[in-house]
C-alpha cells in the first residue's frame, strides 16, 4: 500500500483539488504531487497535517485498503509510535492464530517499536533499556513494551519500571508504572504475592509527590491468565489510551516523559539499595517493624488499644530467637527491624510500671487506661550485629518511666550508671536464656559510659 496513492484516492473521493489541499497546508503543489505519485516520502507530522486537512483519521490513510498486510503497514508507519500501536492492536489477535516464529507483529513489538520509542522520546540508552515482549514461543495474552532504568532493573520480572500494556481484547493500552510480579511470586509464593505487591504499590503511590492526580487509577487489562493479573496487581500509576482514539506521538511522548519524571523520583526513593534491599525495607515498613524512638510509643499505644494486648497473658520465651535481616534506608545505612508488638508485650510483662522504681510517677493512657511507660532495649539495637541472636526480644526490653528513660539517653554518667546497673542485674539471667551474653563493662561501652 502506498501512502501517496491513498492520499490521492481520498482527496478525489472528497472532490478536493490538489491546489486546495496544498494551499491549506501551505505547501507548493509540486510537493503534494510528488507524494501522491510516490516520488517523495512523507514523515509522520506531515501525514497528520494531511489527514486533518482531508478531515479523516490518519488510520483511514494507513489502513484504507482494509487488509491485514502487516509488513506494508509497518513500512508506511515507521516514524509513528501511534500508528505502530494501532497496527499492533488491529492485527495482534489475528496474528496470534499464526506461527509465532518470525511473525511480523511479534517483530514489531520486540524489535521495531522499542527502538522507535527510544528515539522518539530521546531516551538515554546508557541509563535506560527499552524492550518488548509478545510472548515466549507463543503469543502472550498481554504483550508489552517496557522502559527500564538500568540502575534499578534490566528485566520485567522484578523491580520497578514503565511499561506499555495492551489489554487482552486489544481495545485499550496503558502506560503503567509497574513492578515485576515474578519476583514476589518466587520470594513469597503464589498465594501471598498479590497481596505483597499491592502493598508496595500503595507505599510508592503514597510516597511519590510527582504523580499527577489523573494518573492515580487502577487498571483493567481484561486478563484471564496469571501474568496479566500480576501486571494489574503491580500497577502503581499510569494513563489509559483508547486504541480507537489514541493520541498522536506528541501527546504520547509527553505522557511518557511525565511518567519518566515519576520513575526518576522512585529511583531517588530506592537510593543506594538493590531492589531486593528496597523491597525488604518496604515490607518491614508495612509490617510496622521500622520504628524509631519518635514513633514507637504511638505505635505501641495503637497495639495496646486495637489488639487488647494488655488483657492477654504472656511470659518470656526464655530461649534464643533468630535475627531478622537488617534493612537499608535510601542512603544505604543499615537499620534494624523492631517489632512494636514485642515492645508492647514487654511493657505488659513489666506490669506497666517503671522497672527502676514501680512508685515513679507516670500517667494513664487515654485509649487503653493503662499506665504509661516506655520500652527501652537494654542492649541497644545498634549493637545488632555484635550478637548471634535477636536483640528485639522481650527479655532485652525494659519498661521505664519517661524520666528514667531519658536519663539513660541524655543524663550524666554518674546518674546513668546506677540505672544501667540495676537493669543489668535484674535482666542478666533472662538475657542469657535468650542467648544474649554481655558483661556489664561491655554494656557500659555501648552507652559511652567510661
Amino acid at each position: 500500500m502506498e501512502i501517496g496513492r491513498e492520499i490521492k484516492k481520498i482527496r478525489l473521493e472528497k472532490k478536493i483539488s490538489i491546489q486546495e489541499v496544498s494551499m491549506h497546508l501551505n505547501w507548493p503543489v509540486s510537493k503534494l504531487s510528488k507524494i501522491e505519485r510516490g516520488e517523495q516520502g512523507i514523515n509522520i507530522d506531515d501525514l497528520m497535517e494531511v489527514a486533518r486537512t482531508l478531515e479523516v483519521d490518519i488510520s483511514d490513510i494507513v489502513y484504507s485498503d482494509g487488509s491485514n498486510n502487516v509488513k506494508k503497514t509497518s513500512e508506511s508507519a515507521n516514524d509513528s509510535v501511534s500508528i505502530y500501536f494501532k497496527n499492533i492492536a488491529k492485527n495482534y489477535l489475528i496474528e496470534a492464530k499464526n506461527d509465532f516464529s518470525n511473525n511480523p507483529i511479534a517483530k514489531m513489538i520486540v524489535r521495531e517499536l522499542p527502538k522507535l520509542i527510544l528515539n522518539r522520546a530521546n531516551i538515554n540508552s546508557s541509563n535506560y533499556l527499552v524492550s518488548g515482549s509478545a510472548g515466549k514461543g507463543q503469543f502472550a495474552e498481554i504483550p508489552w513494551i517496557a522502559v527500564l532504568k538500568k540502575s534499578i532493573t534490566e528485566t520485567a520480572t522484578k523491580g520497578v519500571y514503565l511499561v506499555y500494556l495492551f489489554t487482552a481484547d486489544m481495545k485499550g493500552l496503558y502506560l503503567s508504572l509497574n513492578q515485576g510480579f515474578t519476583y514476589f511470586k518466587n520470594e513469597i509464593g503464589s498465594k501471598g504475592a498479590k497481596t505483597e505487591i499491592e502493598k508496595v504499590s500503595k507505599y510508592l503511590l503514597d510516597i511519590c509527590n510527582t504523580i499527577p492526580s489523573n494518573y492515580r487509577n487502577s487498571i483493567d487489562l481484561k486478563a484471564v491468565g496469571p501474568l496479566g493479573k500480576g501486571y494489574m496487581a503491580g500497577h502503581i500509576a499510569g494513563v489509559y489510551y483508547d486504541l480507537n482514539k489514541i493520541p498522536d506521538d506528541n501527546k504520547l511522548m509527553d505522557d511518557l516523559r511525565n511518567m519518566m519524571s515519576v520513575y526518576e523520583e522512585i529511583s531517588g526513593i530506592i537510593g543506594n539499595r538493590s531492589i531486593e534491599e528496597f523491597y525488604r525495607y518496604v515490607r518491614a515498613f508495612n509490617q510496622g517493624k521500622l520504628i524509631d524512638e519518635n514513633s514507637v510509643n504511638e505505635k505501641i499505644n495503637d497495639i495496646i488499644k486495637d489488639n487488647n494486648i494488655a488483657d492477654e497473658d504472656y511470659d518470656y520465651d526464655k530461649k534464643p530467637k533468630d535475627k531478622k535481616n537488617s534493612i537499608k534506608d535510601k542512603n544505604g545505612t543499615e537499620r534494624y527491624p523492631r517489632d512494636a508488638a514485642v515492645s508492647a508485650r514487654a511493657l505488659k510483662l513489666a506490669g506497666y510500671a517503671c522497672e527502676i522504681d514501680s512508685m515513679h510517677l507516670t500517667f494513664t493512657r487515654k485509649s487503653s487506661k493503662k499506665k504509661y511507660t516506655e520500652p527501652h532495649h537494654l542492649i541497644p539495637i545498634s549493637a545488632y550485629n555484635d550478637f548471634q541472636y535477636s536483640l528485639d526480644v522481650e527479655e532485652n526490653i525494659c519498661s521505664l518511666c519517661s524520666n528514667c528513660h531519658n536519663c539513660l539517653h541524655y543524663g550524666i554518667d554518674s546518674e546513668r550508671e546506677p540505672i544501667l546497673r540495676r537493669l543489668y542485674d535484674d535482666r542478666k539471667e533472662l538475657l542469657e536464656k535468650a542467648g544474649i551474653q554481655v558483661e556489664f563493662e561491655e554494656l557500659k561501652n555501648y552507652y559511652g559510659i567510661s
